[in-house]
């Protein structure tokens, strides 16, 4: 039967345990990397033609290859694939040849799906174009992307997003920094990179960075798409101090919406640092009370008695901040006289 594999006494578990998991799991893929990133991600990447393909029980597919061309990985004449039904992936047929990026061991059967680039001979053309290239070693390693403005939630949708022009765009990896500026569209692009780990920051006065990936992986001649989103730089920030000058670590400042007519006010927080210090940021416009422990009671990673700014515990004394549309970063200093007893069991707290 053509379910032999070349290790036969492991391929039927793993191929029960992917059925499984195909029952188990949804999966829901982003649009997929170009193919100077697709490559990078992936262990085989390679252009085969279905030979056979047998339905195992429960709906997995099985699907032997012959390869017609390798471009990463080491390969021999044939190759096994499972088909889950799993996430993005091409509908085997056989007799169809098909341009597949996937990973894992190649004596082994390795997945046909999995929001990767693996896609029919017909779509393919880009791919092939950039693969041609690949191979014989004329691909610029690069990193490209776009910066956006995010706005407000929940005004926020793909739709409402526009490009940044003139933002500074800082790549940091290799020991090295690099540096451009988006166009009048919002892309930047770096050319001819060193392969390595990179991290990428944004910065344009008035705006902050609002998400940025975590790690870039760039491979030799390969790419990554880095997109990033700016928002407004609506922030409050300062310290919480004793009355002797001593920074006050680990309060919970907290801003809550001064509209007492909101179902449910908005509340942004932050819980100072060793010196002191907090930000509060993605701040919606309006109005605001600011304080520690305005609506928390003390505890014991947060000993400090309700005080709102200026140096009140009424609320009728606070002095309301307003938060504008336009950016802008606002410092308030927000003073504490003691800080409760550890065990503070709320409002029988004393201080120490």
């Amino acid at each position: 039967m053509f379910a032999r594999f070349h290790e036969s006494t492991l391929a039927p578990l793993f191929l029960a345990v992917a059925l499984v998991s195909a029952r188990m799991f949804a999966c829901e893929c982003a649009p997929p990397p170009p193919p100077c990133e697709a490559i990078g991600t992936s262990e085989l990447v390679f252009l085969g033609t279905v030979t056979e393909i047998e339905v195992q029980s429960g709906g997995l597919k099985t699907a032997r290859m012959n390869i017609n061309r390798v471009f990463k990985g080491d390969l021999s004449k044939t190759i096994e694939l499972f088909d889950n039904g799993m996430c993005d992936g091409p509908d085997l047929h056989v007799g169809r040849q098909y341009l597949m990026y996937t990973s894992g061991s190649p004596h082994r059967p390795v997945s046909a799906r999995g929001c990767t680039r693996s896609r029919s001979i017909e779509e393919a053309d880009e791919d092939l174009e950039f693969l041609k290239a690949y191979s014989a070693g004329k691909v610029a390693t690069h990193i490209d992307g776009t910066v956006q403005y995010r706005p407000d939630e929940p005004d926020d949708n793909e739709e409402s997003r526009t490009p940044m022009k003139d933002v500074r765009i800082t790549l940091s990896g290799n020991g090295k920094q690099f540096h451009t500026t988006t166009t009048s569209t919002g892309t930047y692009s770096f050319r001819n990179l060193p392969p390595g780990e990179y991290a990428v920051n944004a910065d344009l006065p008035g705006y902050r960075l609002n998400w940025a990936p975590d790690r870039l992986t760039l491979v030799a001649n390969g790419c990554v798409e880095a997109n990033l989103l700016m928002m407004t730089d609506r922030r409050v920030q300062g310290s919480v101090r004793f009355d002797s000058g001593a920074p006050a670590s680990g309060a919970l400042v907290e801003m809550v919406s001064a509209d007492l007519g909101q179902e449910v006010p908005t509340v942004r927080l932050d819980v100072s640092d060793e010196a002191g210090h907090y930000t509060i940021d993605e701040i919606p416009p309006g109005d605001y009370y600011l304080g520690v422990n305005i609506r928390s009671a003390p505890v014991k990673e947060h000993p400090y008695p309700r005080t709102f700014y200026p140096n009140t515990p009424d609320v009728r004394r606070a002095v309301k901040i307003s938060v504008g549309v336009g950016e802008g970063v606002q410092n308030f200093d927000l003073p504490e006289c003691e800080r409760y007893t550890a065990s503070c069991p709320g409002s029988s707290c004393r201080p120490d």
